[in-house]
């Protein structure tokens, strides 16, 4: 989670480089590179729906509003609730108690779920890979918790949720202030 830590550091960072004054707000026409250079690289119609989302009376958008959204809508997207059942499915497939998952393991846990993977050396290979940040050959704990929290918390699935943000001019009738 530190990585998503970092991500949002950068994101206000780059926020900030526009802001000199710190008003929380930036031209609305710099949207979209600012949102790249803190690592949130949005199409043209995202770009857009966050502009219509998040640009206040004044016709600037309000960095910090969106920022708040994010970070609301990637702890909504990783719950608690989320780590437990995620917490408990690890358990459950390290049959050996090592606390760690090795290929076996990931194996019988792919045949369990009728996954075409387990018959496919390859793409088995390719997916411990994925999981497997140190290079130990198993799946740690940590490991198996970054991966599945990584779909959850990418731009695509966060964005989803904060460009359905009920601010906005254009939801609260162009109210300055409200971003």
């Amino acid at each position: 989670m530190q990585e998503l830590h970092d991500q949002n550091v950068k994101l206000r960072s780059s926020f900030l480089r526009e802001d000199p004054r710190i008003t929380g707000t930036c031209p609305r026409f710099l949207i979209r590179p600012v949102l790249r250079a803190g690592g949130l690289d949005l199409t043209p119609l995202q770009a857009r729906q966050a502009s219509k989302t998040f640009v206040n009376g004044d016709g600037r958008f309000n960095w910090v509003n969106f920022c708040e959204s994010v970070e609301q809508a990637r702890s909504t997207a990783w719950s608690p609730r989320l780590r437990l059942l995620a917490m408990k499915a690890f358990s459950e497939l390290d049959n050996d108690g090592s606390g760690t998952l090795n290929r076996e393991e990931v194996r019988e846990a792919l045949r369990k779920l009728q996954s075409t993977l387990d018959s496919d050396p390859a793409s088995l290979e390719k997916l411990i890979d994925s999981c497997d940040s140190d290079g130990s050959g198993t799946i740690s704990y940590s490991e198996f918790i970054d991966a599945l929290a990584k779909d959850r918390v990418t731009t695509g699935s966060v964005f989803t949720s904060v460009a359905s943000h009920t601010r906005g001019p254009y939801k609260l009738g162009g109210v300055a202030g409200y971003g």
